[in-house]
């Protein structure tokens, strides 16, 4: 899911995820400044992680995998 807006942040569709979602894996190019709105939008209902970086490097798809991978456990 990629948001069109963070504010207001859209916590409609964030609710209303289906009950296979078991984890979800926040990805953003800052420090982590969106996981409480994700937390607080999936109802805390499911865990939510966090893969980040910051100075405008966007990480690979493969670095992304691997952070789900490590989110799945």
């Amino acid at each position: 899911m990629r948001p069109q807006s963070l504010y207001p942040f859209p916590y409609k569709p964030f609710s209303e995820l289906p009950e296979s979602v078991k984890h979800v894996l926040v990805v953003e190019m800052s420090c982590g400044q969106m996981v409480e709105d994700v937390e607080l939008g999936v109802s805390r209902k499911v865990p939510v992680s966090f893969y980040g970086r910051c100075g405008g490097m966007a990480p690979s798809v493969e670095e992304i995998e691997q952070a789900a991978k490590k989110a799945l456990g």
